[in-house]
């Protein structure tokens, strides 16, 4: 902002200060008649404390929008329900790899036996059981991180959906 710019934003704000509201403007034009009856340059004492009040009062509803208006506690979860998703899209594709590999080898635990028979003692039920329920293990735990990563999406929803309502009003502001 150049010195021009500042010089007429000052000029502004000043006459946006002094000058009277419209819900009191017939109380205060009869006022400054009969100051200036009175005493004319009382007028300008009177302006000066009539600006110094606005003032405290734009300062005072400035204050209460910003706190009623603060959207960063949102913003800040939005962002940290970013990084949760993130990690459990991270955690299901290792879930998904994972349960790749652990059925394959369940696939090939099984071929192994079938290729030696009864005969092997190197493919034995208990090893099979194990393979089984590593299987169901890992199932387990990506449909965990499925139900997990579907309840940070409502969350996300929720807040962006109330992140959304919030912004208007800071542009209406």
């Amino acid at each position: 902002m150049n010195q021009t710019d500042r010089s007429t934003n000052a000029y502004n704000n000043f006459w946006k200060l002094i000058k009277p509201d419209s819900q009191c403007y017939g109380q205060m034009q009869k006022k400054y008649s009969e100051m200036l009856k009175d005493d004319p340059k009382a007028i300008w004492k009177y302006a000066a404390e009539l600006a110094h009040h606005k003032s405290q009062a734009a300062s005072k509803e400035a204050t209460l929008l910003g706190q009623l208006l603060d959207i960063n506690p949102e913003g800040e979860l939005l962002l940290e329900i970013k990084d949760i998703q993130d990690e459990l899209h991270m955690m299901t594709k290792v879930y998904a790899q994972q349960l790749d590999v652990v059925e394959d080898f369940a696939a090939h635990i099984d071929e192994l036996g079938a290729k030696l028979g009864v005969r092997s003692s190197e493919v034995t039920q208990k090893t099979k059981d194990k393979v089984s329920h590593l299987v169901k293990e890992v199932k387990r735990r990506k449909a965990e991180i499925y139900e997990l990563t579907r309840a940070a999406d409502k969350t996300a929803e929720g807040v962006s959906y109330y992140f959304s309502l919030s912004v208007p009003l800071i542009d209406f502001c």
